[in-house]
């Protein structure tokens, strides 16, 4: 409301969003496979976040990288592009 002067109705929209949740999560732990398709993409979700970490371009120090780092981290991304590409 700061920012932009709108007032939302944000109580009852985190309220409808809770009710809506609780409507999904029973509707998933119906099912075996639901619940086994869901796992799954939570490890996938896992596994691509994990071989993210410590890909940003900022040092651990926070710190911005040098021309070298930069360049490093440019070849490894065109790499990473070229093997993701279909070979004809």
């Amino acid at each position: 409301e700061r920012l932009t002067g709108l007032h939302l109705p944000t109580d009852s929209l985190r309220e409808a969003a809770e009710v809506h949740r609780t409507e999904v999560d029973e509707q998933i732990a119906r099912s075996s496979e639901n619940l086994a398709v869901v796992a799954a993409l939570e490890q996938q979700y896992d596994a691509f976040t994990a071989a993210r970490e410590g890909t940003d371009l900022l040092s651990d120090t926070g710190e911005v990288p040098s021309a070298e780092e930069i360049g490093a981290e440019f070849e490894r991304f065109l790499a990473d592009q070229d093997r993701k590409r279909p070979r004809d």
